[in-house]
């Protein structure tokens, strides 16, 4: 029994780690814009611009946390229709997700233009220039607001069609676009942040296009009907999307936080200093996000058949093969802080050249934690633990790096505070993560079972199983 538990988590192990690449590969296709966007910003525009893009970001989370929401959702349902062949439903649940992204989509652009015409981000910063820099970049922004709901809505339905294929030539298209747009608006037409908004929203607009022309073509089970649809699915779709996408709507409030502070605290520099950093790192958080999707996948599926040894597996893997790894990454980093450093800032002697530095080398620190906080967040939604859920997430995505941000920069801690902040987040959440299998297990986890807390009726005992390896 031990042999076949040994080459079971041995298999898992080469499972996890083939299926690795390609998830990270599209995790890492949604990180281009943003480096691409802060590599013309800082290089071409000025830092003002790279504040721009680092105060718009809250809104960009939430936008993306709301399409989220709707498409896990909406999948979720049409996936269950299309098991059971109720097409009708199937396609009235997509038309009805149709509809509903159209119209957040329309009030969504409303209330950017709004703010951006009468000046109404003052609660953003309250500098005069970055203001008004920030107004006409949001102007630009709210152009492509449809395309990136729909497009991510798209994105999904074309899974389920078995079409995936064309989503990720859609996203190799939007990245030479943008590219080519960037450079057309920003070095050829000297469009400022205006032209750096435009591009984006454009090469948003393409990719929607390259995805919405199968639906159009007639050939997909995916139909728009305006008849049939029930309205009473809208609450089913919040309901399933909602515990996926809290974790998101949690991170955007940290950053309205977060930006809050660093603009009393530190300034505008502060901002484009952190923005330079986080879109070099989003190169990198693309590997814990494929680790996480292709766990997430196997997770579902060891809960759904109530095998404990593949989701014990599953989370050795997590710990011990996966974190360390992102250990390595993290050193890497570490190590190439100045060249990173280098893509947007060259004069040492400048205060934003040392805070992007610095971020480099700390914030880094905190990926291997949280990687293992986004793994337990993940068994605990799969097997129903809603409390831990939205307790985790909400440690996780505002109050933690808020509060230590607070505290460290009150403290005079600078920059520096904000970084720490991320690290001290992922020790806190790791220790949260201990604490509940202590105080479920009433005394330290001695095993990975405890340290899981898997319920004692989940699945069967050891001498009622039966391993072959094929």
């Amino acid at each position: 029994m031990a042999k076949l538990q040994k080459n079971s988590n041995s298999m898992m192990t080469k499972l996890l780690f083939r299926l690795l690449p390609v998830q990270i590969l599209l995790a890492l296709i949604g990180s281009v814009n943003g480096f691409i966007s802060s590599i013309f910003a800082g290089n071409f525009i000025g830092e003002t611009a790279m504040n721009a893009v680092g105060l718009y970001a809250p809104i960009n989370q939430l936008l993306s946390s709301i399409a989220g929401m709707l498409l896990t959702g909406s999948t979720i349902l049409c996936g269950k229709h299309m098991g059971e062949n109720e097409i009708k439903k199937m396609r009235g649940v997509f038309s009805l997700d149709m509809i509903l992204t159209t119209c957040i989509s329309i009030v969504a652009i409303m209330v950017i233009v709004i703010m951006a015409v009468f000046n109404l981000t003052s609660l953003m910063t309250g500098d005069d220039e970055a203001r008004e820099i920030l107004n006409v970049y949001m102007l630009g922004q709210a152009i492509g607001v449809f395309p990136l709901l729909m497009g991510g809505q798209l994105s999904s339905f074309l899974s389920l069609e078995n079409k995936v294929q064309r989503t990720t030539i859609a996203s190799i298209v939007y990245i030479i676009v943008n590219l080519v747009f960037n450079y057309l608006f920003i070095q050829v037409l000297q469009m400022g942040a205006f032209g750096l908004a435009l591009a984006s929203s454009l090469g948003m607009w393409v990719f929607l296009l390259i995805q919405a022309q199968y639906f159009l073509s007639g050939k997909s089970e995916m139909k728009l009907i305006l008849k049939g649809i029930d309205w009473w699915e809208l609450g089913s779709i919040v309901k399933i999307g909602l515990s996926g996408a809290i974790l998101g709507y949690y991170i955007s409030l940290r950053g309205f936080i977060v930006n809050g502070l660093i603009t009393t605290y530190v300034g505008g520099l502060g901002i484009s200093a952190f923005v330079a950093s986080d879109s070099v790192l989003q190169f990198f958080w693309a590997i814990p996000a494929g680790m996480l999707a292709v766990s997430r996948m196997m997770i579902s599926v060891s809960v759904g058949e109530e095998d404990k040894h593949a989701l014990k597996d599953v989370m050795r893997t997590v710990l011990f093969r996966f974190a360390p790894l992102m250990c390595v990454v993290s050193v890497v980093i570490i190590a190439l802080a100045v060249p990173f450093t280098s893509l947007y800032f060259r004069d040492p002697s400048q205060s934003i050249y040392g805070m992007t530095v610095a971020a480099f080398r700390i914030v880094p620190l905190c990926m291997p934690l949280s990687l293992i906080c986004a793994h337990f967040i993940c068994y605990w939604v799969t097997t129903g633990r809603h409390f831990m859920v939205h307790f985790m997430s909400i440690l996780d995505g505002v109050v933690c790096v808020s509060a230590y941000s607070a505290v460290l920069l009150i403290a005079g801690v600078g920059m520096n505070g904000v970084y720490i902040a991320n690290v001290l987040n992922g020790v806190t959440t790791t220790l949260v993560i201990v604490i509940y299998a202590c105080i479920k297990n009433r005394g330290f986890p001695k095993n990975m079972e405890e340290f899981l807390v898997i319920p004692k009726n989940f699945g069967v005992e050891d001498k009622d199983r039966l391993d072959f390896v094929i």
